[in-house]
């Protein structure tokens, strides 16, 4: 008779915890008390049902935390397992609350599962009897391909939602972290080259969300040589795979190492790959459907175009707008909104930024649209679009103030910057620490400007901390040099000596800061260090004007 109920089982466990159960266990090299494992199998045979336990037995893949989701993908598709066949979701979410009623798993709330410590040795062992490939089981090398395959599909899926603006799929990402870790390792044991892709993808979405940028730069630099030759050329057979690889590199050498011609580099011949690839269905007439082929080819190539946007954006080239009005062509084909209101966001800072094409109510307009196409439940996406609207008002506050226009009028301009900057904040999620860090910088960069000195320090002590926390050394540095001119600003302001001399100390103090931060980089921040070195070298010089 199967145990069943609440109380006989809670026994069963107590007993087992107690040491009340005396079958031998065959494993003693552990160091376990011989009863525990044949206890274990006992309470297990006798809670289950003989079709249950080579689904129990599959936890054994999942690492710390399992997924109802993973489970039930994994009775599907090409590498479907025959022993979750006809298991729907509600089936084996009512097996794994047994398995938790047990007190074997713990329920996190939602699909999420956490397996007991003691419980990973004997789920080990119940695995190797069940996918011995033997009288109708699966091969353990068959169980362990569907859940990579699972594992992967999860990753995909977050990414995913993640470009239509669901940022709650980073918790997600969160609790399937170590499995995702796994997964990866696995496929690349086993050459499984895409799976190997699928789990990276879910891993850059949570690292870059996070901000842990050494660890994703670690894992991208070891999977590189499995997809590109040593000159950076696709390995035969992985060209699928070869496209994200390069994309993760040249995102790194872009924004990690400040490296601006390797990432251009990089990015050229990914996006010459993609052209490729994507022709036929670029060739395709407007308004012809795509199938679902073509409008992965299509998406491909304007990510990537966008990203070459970014890039000819930080060299100060007009010839962004046209890139990111590429993607917006391509979004707009493939109805991807959310690449599409990041390309508008994307031109609104080219005009903005780019003094060539400077245009302040083409560049508000810009971030309108972009505001519009962000999806509600989106806050990280409209917390950016709301702070780009902040910095036009940020500048038709300069701009009127140059030109002398009255007073009420100047302070008007002050005031909607500051309530969309502060709009942004409250809406930026906390753990968007990259995020976080520009915005507060550029709030500090408006209390400068109206000489609220030490507003605008807390705001720029804060968006340095983020930064540092995110390894971005240089932000770091540009929000340390913000702080340091405004020292030096505020001690030409000031008529008392003793005050001129602090707040002058104050600034070489920052200045000093932000040069460390860009000696970071070994040279690859060379105008940045030199720009440091002047504010100190002018510092010194008005330090030396005072009286003693």
């Amino acid at each position: 008779m199967k145990l069943s109920g609440r109380e006989p089982i809670a026994s069963f466990v107590e007993a087992i915890r107690n040491g009340e159960q005396t079958i031998e266990d065959t494993d003693e090299r552990q160091g376990r008390d011989k009863s525990l494992g044949a206890s274990l199998d006992y309470g297990f045979r006798h809670a289950f049902e003989d079709d249950e336990l080579p689904i129990i037995a599959l936890l054994h893949l999942f690492q710390g935390t399992v997924d109802v989701d993973a489970l039930a993908w994994m009775g599907k598709g090409d590498h479907a397992l025959p022993e979750l066949k006809g298991k729907i979701k509600e089936h084996l979410t009512s097996l794994l609350d047994r398995a938790r009623d047990t007190g074997l798993l713990t329920h996190l709330g939602g699909t999420w599962y956490t397996i007991h410590p003691a419980l990973p040795w004997f789920l080990r062992q119940l695995f190797a009897r069940h996918y011995d490939g033997q009288q109708g089981h699966s091969t353990a090398t068959a169980a362990l391909r569907a859940w990579v395959k699972a594992i992967g599909a999860l990753g995909d899926y977050c990414v995913e939602q993640f470009d239509q603006g669901n940022r709650d799929v980073t918790q997600h990402l969160a609790l399937g972290e170590a499995n995702l870790l796994h997964a990866r390792r696995t496929a690349r044991c086993q050459g499984w080259w895409r799976g190997v892709i699928s789990a990276m993808q879910g891993l850059r979405i949570l690292y870059e969300y996070q901000g842990r940028q050494a660890e994703w730069s670690r894992l991208v630099a070891e999977i590189t040589p499995d997809y590109c030759t040593p000159d950076d050329a696709p390995i035969s057979g992985r060209e699928d795979q070869y496209g994200p690889v390069m994309a993760y590199r040249s995102h790194l050498a872009w924004e990690r190492d400040r490296d601006l011609p390797r990432a251009i580099g990089l990015q050229q011949k990914l996006i010459e790959l993609l052209r490729r690839q994507a022709g036929p269905a670029l060739a395709l007439p407007v308004g012809t459907p795509l199938d679902a082929r073509q409008q992965h080819r299509v998406n491909a190539i304007g990510t990537e175009v966008y990203t070459l946007g970014l890039i000819l954006f930080e060299q100060g080239s007009p010839d962004c707008v046209a890139a990111h009005e590429e993607c917006i062509r391509h979004a707009k084909r493939t109805q991807n909104t959310g690449t599409e209101a990041m390309s508008h966001r994307e031109i609104g800072h080219a005009y903005l930024g780019i003094p060539a094409i400077r245009n302040l109510d083409a560049a508000e307009a810009a971030y309108q649209r972009s505001l519009a196409l962000r999806d509600p439940s989106d806050a990280l996406g409209r917390s950016r679009c709301l702070s780009s609207i902040g910095m036009v008002h940020r500048y038709r506050f300069e701009e009127s103030r140059q030109r002398g226009e009255p007073k009420a009028t100047v302070l008007k301009h002050a005031q909607t910057a500051e309530l969309y900057y502060r709009q942004a904040l409250a809406l930026c999620p906390p753990t968007a620490l990259p995020d976080l860090a520009p915005m507060h910088n550029n709030l500090g960069n408006l209390y400068q400007l109206i000489s609220q000195t030490e507003l605008a320090r807390e705001q720029y002590e804060i968006a340095a901390q983020y930064s540092e926390q995110t390894g971005n050394h240089y932000e770091a540095g540009r929000t340390r040099g913000n702080m340091a001119i405004m020292y030096a600003e505020a001690a030409e302001r000031e008529a008392a000596a003793s005050r001129q001399r602090d707040l002058l100390h104050r600034a070489r103090a920052y200045a000093q800061a932000a040069l460390r931060d860009f000696q970071h980089y070994q040279g690859r921040a060379a105008d940045k260090e030199a720009g440091a070195q002047q504010l100190l070298a002018d510092i010194a010089q008005a330090l030396t004007k005072l009286p003693a």
